[in-house]
């Protein structure tokens, strides 16, 4: 009877799920700064693993997509994503959001713009829609929120086919990039977060001044950090919190984090999946592209 005991015993620790040893941690580098994301996300990984006791390593990608079906694939446990990459994430599966960032007020918001040189002769978004197919026009990704979602619903509601409109549309891939292709005069106008603009003419990156900005978005719901539903919720409640200690068990990497945004008090917040319904109903009512079921 022993023997047989200490055997079932056996066979249950073998079939039992073994623990998680270590976390991914993904980013994308069309979020922002794409020369200094990686050292904030560095600082990021070296607190969450002392906060939550499992190493965590930092995987780049190269867009939005490419996350979501790492996620889906289980290579890919966490991971700071757009809003509406996160809707498409959830629609997948696999997906729920664990926390978004924000200031003392509340959780954070931001916004789309679309934009063009200043010395363009593009004066007013009214004229850059009557006289679309003279001008070129880029987007972020397909899975940006204020690099195409926002905006692409805006110029739809004024009667413009993105793909069939403009002289020529394609997607930059990083919000960084659609700003230097517009500077450079590689393209008419773009969309982008009006944040990233203010962010790289206040640290130099761009002179003050280069773009002029012909329409800002309504407020959208910050990014969230997701995670994968099948973590163990031992291991999701811990680095929730450690998110929630951020501000005063780790200083410097919030100041790491905080140089990306406008937001005073940074901090970090529940989230949850109704947060973003006003966005998917926005991503479902397009005309022209599939985006949402």
């Amino acid at each position: 009877m022993r023997s047989a005991l200490l055997a079932l015993i056996l066979t249950l620790a073998a079939c039992a799920p073994s623990a998680k040893t270590t976390i991914n941690y993904a980013y994308s580098n069309t979020a922002d700064d794409i020369q200094t994301n990686p050292q904030r996300y560095k600082l990021l990984a070296a607190y969450l693993s002392k906060a939550v006791g499992v190493p965590v390593n930092v995987v780049p990608t190269a867009g939005y997509g490419p996350v979501v079906e790492a996620m889906r694939a289980g290579k890919v446990d966490i991971a700071t994503v757009g809003p509406l990459t996160y809707l498409i994430a959830a629609q997948k599966g696999g997906v729920e959001p664990l926390v978004i960032r924000g200031r003392a007020s509340g959780p954070a918001t931001y916004q789309s713009c679309i934009f063009v040189r200043n010395d363009s002769p593009i004066r007013t978004l009214e004229e850059l829609v009557r006289d679309r197919a003279k001008y070129t026009f880029a987007f972020v990704d397909p899975a940006s929120t204020s690099g195409h979602i926002i905006p692409r619903a805006f110029l739809e509601s004024q009667g413009v086919d993105v793909e069939k409109d403009f002289r020529k549309m394609f997607f930059s891939s990083s919000h960084p990039t659609s700003l230097y292709t517009v500077i450079g005069g590689k393209v008419d106008a773009a969309a982008a977060m009006p944040a990233m603009i203010h962010t790289m003419e206040g640290n130099g990156k761009i002179k003050p001044g280069q773009v002029r900005i012909l329409w800002e978005s309504s407020e959208i719901p910050a990014s969230p950090v997701v995670v994968r539903i099948a973590l163990p919720a031992d291991l999701k409640n811990k680095l929730r919190q450690a998110y929630f200690d951020m501000p005063k068990a780790a200083p410097d990497v919030v100041a790491a984090l905080q140089v990306t945004t406008a937001d005073p008090d940074y901090r970090y917040f529940p989230a949850t999946d109704a947060m973003f319904d006003g966005l998917r109903k926005i991503a479902r009512d397009l005309k022209n592209v599939k985006i949402l079921e």
